[in-house]
């Protein structure tokens, strides 16, 4: 069946009226699942590693995010290795989890390789070796929704559009980062997959949600 250039042209007006309708309705901000309460939940001890609190030098940081939403600590396994340095946003907006490399290179440190490692079934990450005041180290980052992970904030984002888009509920926006000095990096990738497994498997039963 062929169509007149006014009818194509109607078909075409409904379509964006309708995607133009479907983005209008969507916050893609507000997350309207559960909010995770990581910083009370999130252990301090984790198998044989333990964590103390990292203190902020500048608090500013919870004038934007609420402080249940932060986990800021420093991992040890026994006293003859450096800590592992752990950071967990999972937040109820989309805001509030940035691209992590922003504030590394305030903090300081100068990029040297970044590429995608699969840690685990699972688990992909981005690993960045940087260095800073002539020491090498090592971070590991990705997002989360703890149904999922990503290593990198574009599929992060498309999945948050496409959930929104067919309705399906997202349990938190969330990104997980770890790093410590280059030297220390089998213990680092250990810890990352303790800390995973906890958020995957643990987190939802302490919480009471499935």
């Amino acid at each position: 069946m062929n169509l007149n250039s006014s009818n194509r042209n109607k078909i075409i007006l409904l379509v964006i009226l309708a995607i133009t309708l479907i983005f209008t309705n969507l916050n893609l901000n507000t997350n309207n699942a559960s909010n995770f309460d990581v910083r009370e939940n999130f252990p301090f001890k984790l198998a044989e590693w333990k964590g103390e609190e990292i203190k902020l030098e500048n608090n500013a940081v919870y004038k934007v995010m609420d402080p249940e939403d932060l986990v800021f600590r420093a991992y040890t396994k026994n006293a003859d290795i450096i800590p592992v340095n752990l950071s967990i946003i999972l937040a109820d907006n989309k805001r509030k989890v940035h691209d992590p490399l922003f504030c590394f290179k305030l903090q300081g440190f100068e990029f040297l390789e970044m590429k995608d490692m699969v840690l685990e079934p699972g688990l992909t990450v981005s690993h960045l070796s940087a260095v800073r005041a002539d020491k090498k180290y090592s971070f590991i980052f990705w997002y989360t929704d703890l149904g999922k992970n990503y290593s990198s904030r574009q599929d992060f984002w498309k999945n948050i559009i496409l959930n929104k888009i067919t309705g399906k509920p997202i349990k938190t926006y969330g990104i997980v980062i770890l790093n410590t000095e280059k030297s220390y990096e089998k213990e680092l990738f250990e810890f990352a997959k303790k800390t995973n497994d906890f958020l995957f498997n643990k987190l939802a039963e302490v919480e009471g949600i499935k």
